[in-house]
């Protein structure tokens, strides 16, 4: 029975301090545990010893039995075997031919390609671009030297 629920949206747990760390970092925006070679910060200590691991000493142990591609997450390195190795694409565009193994690549061609949705704005002329990539590209087409931050 989960006796110990947030006052401010409903959520509820059997540990009171799991509870107080609902509270403090979803509503109160704590973080407890501090990179000390960068400003990350986060409220569990497992996440900021796998920032540390990845991004500081750039460990990467998930390597491909099948090629050079070597990766910080398990996760990552199952991604890339499906993809590059097994050419697994899962999801498919319901408007054309375009598959791809991850949602968020659909998303993305949905609406660059088919939605038209253009976000990211030349600061040096009234260009769009569906992506930070095209973004470069025209920047140093166009206005070579400048980068986009």
């Amino acid at each position: 029975m989960k006796n110990y629920k947030c006052s401010i949206c409903g959520y509820a747990t059997t540990l009171k301090h799991s509870l107080k760390l609902h509270v403090n970092t979803v509503h109160l925006g704590m973080k407890n545990f501090k990179c000390g070679q960068c400003d990350y910060a986060t409220n569990y200590n497992t996440n900021l010893k796998f920032h540390i691991t990845s991004v500081h000493l750039k460990l990467k142990n998930h390597k491909c039995s099948l090629c050079g591609y070597a990766t910080t997450l398990k996760h990552n390195l199952k991604l890339h075997v499906n993809s590059v190795h097994l050419r697994i694409k899962k999801y498919k565009c319901s408007q054309c031919d375009f598959d791809t193994t991850l949602k968020s690549d659909l998303d993305s061609h949905v609406n660059a390609v088919h939605l038209l949705i253009k976000n990211f704005k030349c600061t040096q002329c009234d260009y769009r671009a569906s992506d930070k990539s095209q973004l470069n590209n025209h920047l140093n087409k166009v206005h070579v030297g400048v980068k986009m931050e």
